[in-house]
């Protein structure tokens, strides 16, 4: 599980790994949890937090299309940079180590494995829709993304694949 080192992002982190973790009954104990501090700096850009007072919590469409074109393209570099840096987090901290424990254990043994991403409000779409563009998610997939509000307690589930991602909410919502 990766998460930004920010208070509410690791609490949030560990509320649902605590969970999952009962829910799951498994043997195989929790997912760590791996702080990296890039995923918190990438949210402290005085650019990025301008527009988020000026914009508030709302789907990344408004800020990427914004009728202000200062805006937009402010946010287009800003939320492309932390998409950017979220891909290369996900690449140092799991894939490549991934790759080189592969050697030790035996494909059959990462089959099903489940990467957790927990970051901020705009931010958190901003990586999925990074990755999602990544591995070739068109369409659809991506207005799930741009079209969400984001709010708390929510995510995305994304089927690497089978390029598809889905809405993670509260039931009742």
């Amino acid at each position: 599980a990766l998460c930004s080192p920010a208070p509410r992002c690791v609490e949030t982190a560990q509320l649902f790994l605590d969970a999952s973790y009962k829910t799951a009954n498994t043997s195989s104990g929790k997912p760590p949890l791996i702080l990296d501090s890039r995923m918190y700096d990438g949210t402290m850009q005085p650019e990025g937090s301008r527009l988020f007072r000026s914009i508030g919590y709302a789907p990344l469409r408004e800020y990427l299309e914004n009728p202000d074109a200062n805006d937009a393209n402010a946010a287009k570099f800003v939320l492309g940079e932390y998409a950017r840096t979220s891909l290369d987090v996900i690449w140092e901290e799991v894939i490549a180590k991934h790759d080189s424990d592969a050697a030790e254990k035996s494909a059959d043994s990462k089959n099903g494995e489940t990467l957790l991403f927990f970051a901020h409000a705009i931010y958190l779409p901003s990586a999925v829709l990074g990755l999602a563009s990544a591995v070739g998610c068109i369409g659809e997939e991506l207005d799930i993304v741009l079209d969400t509000n984001t709010q708390e307690a929510q995510g995305y589930l994304m089927h690497i694949h089978d390029q598809t991602v889905s809405l993670l909410q509260r039931p009742g919502e």
